[in-house]
C-alpha cells in the first residue's frame, strides 16, 4: 500500500482507501504474518473446504437442453458454474440474483435446476406446491432416498415431471470437490421437464 504500482486500477483503489482513511481519521498498519501463525492457518483451512455437492455438467450438454427450453434462471449455482445470467447461490457471491434458492421466487422464469443431491427431496416437494416451469437434472440412482419422489417403481416419471433426456454428460466438480458425481460418470443423468403453472 505504501509503494506506487504500475497498475492504474490498483492506484485508484489505494487512492480511494487513503481518502477514506483520512476522512475517518484512521490509520491502517499492514503487517506480515508467517504461514505458521494460527490466524493464517485458520484462513488457509477454511479456503480448502470442499463442497461435494457443487457440481455441474459440461457446457455442450447444457446447451443442447438450453436450445429446447431457453433457460433464464439457474436455481442452484455460483458465479463460477452458473449457466444463465440470472442465478441463485447458496452463499453471497458476485452477481447473484438471490441467496438461498428456497427463499426466492421461482415463478416468471424458465428454470435450470442442477441441484445439490441433498436438496432433491425438498425440491420435488417444492415443485409440486408452487407454480414453476423448467428442467431438473436427477441422477438415475434407483436405491437413493430421493428416487421415488421423481419416479414410480417402473422408472416412469411421476407428475409433474416428464423425462426429456437420459444420458451421461461430463460432470464437473467445482471447487476441486470430490463428490460421487465427477468426470465421465457411469450412471445416467435424467433431465426432467416440469410445468406446474396454471
Amino acid at each position: 500500500m505504501s509503494k506506487v504500482s504500475g497498475r492504474s486500477h490498483l492506484q485508484n483503489i489505494i487512492f480511494e482507501i487513503a481518502c477514506d482513511l483520512q476522512q475517518l481519521d484512521t490509520i491502517i498498519t499492514p503487517i506480515h504474518l508467517l504461514r505458521v501463525d494460527p490466524r493464517i492457518e485458520e484462513a488457509d483451512a477454511l479456503s480448502k473446504v470442499k463442497d461435494s455437492d457443487d457440481w455441474s455438467i459440461d457446457i455442450i450438454s447444457f446447451e443442447s437442453l438450453d436450445r429446447m427450453f431457453n433457460f433464464s434462471l439457474d436455481v442452484f449455482a455460483s458465479e463460477q458454474n452458473r449457466k444463465t445470467t440470472m442465478f441463485y447461490s447458496e452463499f453471497m457471491t458476485p452477481n447473484t440474483s438471490g441467496v438461498d434458492a428456497f427463499a426466492q421466487s421461482w415463478s416468471d422464469q424458465t428454470l435450470w435446476i442442477c441441484p445439490p443431491i441433498k436438496y432433491l427431496i425438498h425440491i420435488a416437494i417444492t415443485l409440486r406446491r408452487i407454480e414453476a416451469e423448467g428442467v431438473i437434472l436427477v441422477p438415475d440412482w434407483i436405491t437413493s432416498s430421493f428416487y421415488y419422489f421423481y419416479f414410480d417403481t417402473f422408472k416412469k416419471a411421476k407428475w409433474p415431471f416428464q423425462e426429456v433426456k437420459r444420458w451421461k454428460p461430463f460432470v464437473i466438480q467445482n471447487q476441486g470437490a470430490e463428490g460421487s458425481l465427477k468426470g465421465k460418470i457411469q450412471l445416467d443423468l435424467i433431465a426432467l421437464y416440469f410445468n406446474t403453472k396454471r
